[in-house]
């Protein structure tokens, strides 16, 4: 069991626990700190008087990462420390956001739910769309000619069709239950064109690409729906998985810098759903059909839940008209973010360069 991730970068390693309760953890893990100091007999002894704690600490430095290894022993009464390092097993909801109506493209009305934001809260993820409806008008505009760079957009669609066309060489069309995943690399121009008389069901997500690989060459993938596994649960809740792994099944989409989960999820009035997330990584969902009941809050369609990074699981249920959820998870970056409509690099200098190349005709490498 994993409760605590580390926050700080450069440092990826991560505090753990294993079934023999032992630590593994980087010194700037406070709350790992805050709980062992409640857990000893010095620092709470009032709260668990019958504790016996024992520490041992070392320090091992190795190609620059920090390891410090806690382990501990404790006696079979101290049920209260134990329930306490189990519970930090479960996230918390850290944020939670409404999507807002914003015109794109050509014209088109849709839903976001997050953009750029100082903090970084969703690091590696850049942007959330919901551009659905039923109206044909809000979406028929469509997203004309355009360029990316350093980043991946993930286009799901459950309602309708988009049509794709891009500068090297992809053209076809996603329907109901199909995903395309794109990976700019170093530039790429593409259009998006939905199309839907009776409505349009869709969603777009964007990637952050590192550093390291920003300036690769594009990748293109595209998976129709009897190509993503769906599964059903015990509990009636199906699952279809575009990437990422769910219980003996693994998502198609592959070779991405940020090991990204993508789930659909629907949920049964009633059912509750447990996602195992690795310690330290971003998670959210975003619930676009009936309500999603995490401990004592309701979240209703159009929301986006974005937990803590501390704890290794995503608990929720779906209240009495049931749900369909998104769930996303992803390794952070932790890099710094220089973004300006489709292009997303790591500095300013890098940015200013991509628009003057795009403007002498040199973008595509």
């Amino acid at each position: 069991m994993i409760f605590r991730d580390n926050p700080c970068f450069p440092h990826p390693e991560s505090t753990q626990i294993s079934p023999v309760l032992e630590f593994i953890c980087c010194s700037f893990c406070v709350e790992a700190t805050r709980v062992l100091s409640f857990c000893t007999i010095g620092g709470a002894p009032t709260a668990i008087p019958r504790l016996s704690l024992l520490l041992k600490y070392e320090f091992e430095g190795k190609d620059g990462v920090c390891q410090h290894n806690y382990q501990t022993t404790f006696s079979p009464a101290d049920s209260v420390c134990i329930d306490i390092l189990n519970s930090m097993s479960k996230r918390k909801v850290a944020h939670t956001f409404t999507t807002q109506e914003f015109l794109e493209g050509a014209g088109v009305r849709l839903h976001r739910g997050f953009s750029y934001m100082p903090e970084n809260l969703f690091d590696p993820f850049l942007l959330f769309d919901d551009f659905s409806s039923e109206n044909p008008v809000d979406f028929m505009a469509g997203f004309p000619w355009h360029p990316h760079r350093g980043i991946e957009t993930v286009t799901y669609i459950l309602k309708g069709d988009v049509e794709h066309k891009d500068s090297i060489g992809n053209a076809g069309v996603i329907s109901k239950g199909d995903v395309q995943w794109m990976k700019s690399g170093s530039g790429i121009i593409h259009q998006e064109m939905p199309k839907g008389s009776s409505g349009l069901v869709g969603f777009q997500l964007w990637i952050n690409i590192p550093k390291k690989h920003k300036m690769t060459a594009p990748n293109y993938q595209e998976y129709k729906a009897k190509e993503i596994p769906e599964f059903e649960y015990a509990n009636g809740i199906v699952a279809r998985v575009v990437a990422g792994p769910a219980e003996q099944f693994k998502g198609p989409v592959t070779g991405d810098d940020v090991d990204p989960t993508y789930i659909d999820f629907q949920l049964k009035p009633g059912a509750e759903l447990s996602v195992p997330v690795p310690s330290g990584y971003t998670s959210f969902i975003y619930v676009f059909d009936g309500t999603i009941q995490i401990t004592d809050s309701a979240y209703k369609a159009g929301q986006i839940v974005l937990f803590d990074r501390i704890g290794t699981e995503v608990n929720l249920g779906a209240k009495s008209s049931g749900a369909r959820i998104l769930f996303v998870s992803g390794k952070p970056l932790h890099e710094p973010v220089a973004w300006h409509g489709p292009i997303v690099m790591n500095t300013r200098e890098e940015l200013v360069l991509a628009f003057e190349e795009l403007n002498d005709g040199t973008f595509i490498k």
